[in-house]
Order: structure tokens, then sequence, then C-alpha cells
């Protein structure tokens, strides 16, 4: 459940208003996308209408297919539907839904996977984060992987590109030590491919999530974009090939900016104390304390809209509301 702070300029966001000229201190709770109809679907299949359920959608708000806007109806603040073409389902894979409010209403929501099913031999890829979020200059890592292979692997061949607006830089961490003969070409700054094979027979018939390619992500400007994942070609055990395969790493990147005082100056920049990502240290003076769960409190619609939320998520529920200022608060005890 979603939490409306008292003091957010809610009212400018409203479903009601129409108008999304909205104030730089504004700030209305991120859209939730709580589930879809349908999840999946055969490839092949003709286009179709999705319907999304949620929380916290407006007029404005859009539903996006991987980095397609795909919106159809806005039909209430907890329902939109989505206009899915037959290109966007006729290959095998796992795609990414998500709903995106506009600057300062919420954002982006959190994301749903639709899987297009093959009714043959699929290569069914994924990404493990499922998305990744990125300080600017900071860097991430992910991995790309494939489910269930009827019949083992003996070779692949990827390739792995972002676009040209990216706001990140990505690069081969290291290929899994199964893989035999790897071998890396870098088509240009935007596109990598990757070919491998299985020569010891260890990717066999019944294989689950094999690790593919470990990657490292370094975030350059702020904003959002995608590592997409293209199989070009991949082969069982018996010399059969695969069907298509594709998958796609949402990478989002934003700068941390220092929280103000109640006089109106700037602290220094928040901290992570402990090292797991969370930035405890709110006004940064080197310790974590209520002084910290105060600010917090006060100025959780900044988090919102101006700071990377993903930081200062300390219930670890995917988005900011008062949760996360009462586990900041316990931690404290």
């Amino acid at each position: 459940m979603v939490t409306i702070v008292p003091g957010w300029a809610a009212d400018q966001c409203d479903p009601s208003i129409r108008s999304t000229n909205i104030s730089a201190s504004a700030a209305w709770p991120a859209p939730v996308l709580l589930s879809m109809y349908p999840d999946s679907m055969i490839a092949g299949g003709n286009a179709f209408t999705l319907t999304v359920d949620g929380n916290n959608f407006l007029p404005e708000s859009r539903v996006v297919w991987d980095v397609q806007n795909r919106t159809g109806s806005y039909l209430s603040s907890h329902q939109m539907t989505a206009l899915i073409t037959a290109s966007d389902i006729a290959t095998p894979g796992q795609h990414y839904v998500r709903v995106q409010n506009p600057g300062a209403c919420g954002g982006d929501s959190n994301i749903g996977i639709f899987a297009i099913r093959d009714n043959g031999q699929s290569f069914p890829m994924y990404t493990s984060p499922l998305n990744t979020y990125l300080l600017k200059a900071g860097t991430g890592r992910g991995s790309i992987l494939v489910r269930t292979l009827s019949g083992g692997l003996a070779s692949f061949n990827l390739t792995l590109y972002s676009d040209y607006s990216a706001p990140f830089s990505f690069y081969i961490l290291s290929i899994p030590t199964w893989v035999s003969d790897p071998e890396v070409k870098v088509l240009d700054e935007h596109r990598i491919q990757i070919t491998g094979g299985d020569e010891s027979n260890l990717i066999t018939s019944g294989s689950t999530n094999v690790d593919l390619v470990n990657l490292s992500f370094i975030g350059g400007t702020t904003g959002s974009g995608y590592l997409q994942c293209i199989l070009n070609s991949a082969t069982a055990d018996d010399g059969t090939r695969y069907g298509s395969g594709y998958t796609a790493l949402p990478v989002q990147v934003r700068e941390l900016h220092p929280f103000n005082t109640t006089s109106g100056q700037s602290y220094p920049l928040p901290r992570d104390l402990t090292g797991d990502g969370l930035y405890e240290d709110i006004n940064g003076n080197g310790r974590s304390d209520l002084n910290d769960v105060v600010t917090l409190f006060d100025q959780i619609d900044t988090v919102v809209s101006g700071q990377p939320w993903w930081v200062f998520d300390f219930d670890q529920n995917g988005y900011i509301n008062l949760h996360d200022v009462v586990a900041l608060f316990q931690t404290n005890l």
C-alpha cells in the first residue's frame, strides 16, 4: 500500500486534474504495477490489448513496453490498457512492462515481466537483477541467464546493445567458467557480440538458470535506458537449433544530491556507512541517528521527485513511503 505523506503537493498531480505543469517541489507517489492480464503469450500471435492494474496512475501516464510507449487508455487511477503489436510478441523471450508518470508525478513504477513463450524449442533468456539502478558515475552489475534448456547447450551467439542515448556504459565483467572458447567482439561502443560453447558438456538437458555472461555498468548522464540482448543462434547437444531469444535489462541512473537544512542551506552529501547500498546518514555528518530520521521524514517528497530513491528504500519494498522512515528509525534504536 502506498502512503501519501501529509504536506506533499499531491493536488497538482491529482488524476482529476489533467494539467501536469508541476512545480519542482511537488511530488506524487510513484505508480505501482500490481498485475497484468494477460501476463504471457505464445510467440507469433496477433496484436492484443494488455490490461495493467495498480495504483497512482494519471490520465497522462504511459505504459512502456521495454523502451516503447504502448499506452492505450487511462481507465482509472488503478487501471490502464496498452496496445501490444504483433511484432512485439513475434519472438520468444522476456519483456518488461512499467507505468511512467510525468515529471514530479511519481516517475517510473516497478517492473512487470511479460513472457513470450515458444511452441517449439525456445531459448528463454532473462536478467539478474530484473533492473539495475546506478548513481551517476557509480557502478553496478548484472547477468544474462537462460532458464530450463530442453536439450543442453553446445554453442551460443549473443549480441548485447544499448541505445545511443542510453545513460550508461557496459562492459563484460566475466564469462562463466563452463563456456569453452569464448569470443567477445566489440562491434562499436554500443554493441558487443559474444560466442561460446560447452565442450565439457556441463550444460546438459534440463539445466536451469545458466549464466551466459556477467556484466559491469557505469552510470553516465542521469536518465533511463535499456541493455538489450538478442540471441543470434544457439544449438542443443544434438545440433538442433533453438528458437529465437530476447531479453532486456532496464537501467536507471540518478545523481545523489545533498538535503537542505531547515534554514535553506545544504547538508554534506548523504553517506552509506555500512556498505550495503543504503545511505542511512541522511545529513552527511558521519553517523546515523534520529536527526537522519527526522530529515528523511521532512523531505521524503524530495527523495521521490529528485533523489536516487533506491538508496533510501530502507524497507526494500521497491518504492518510498513512511515505512522507510520507520525502518530507518528502527536501525537507530
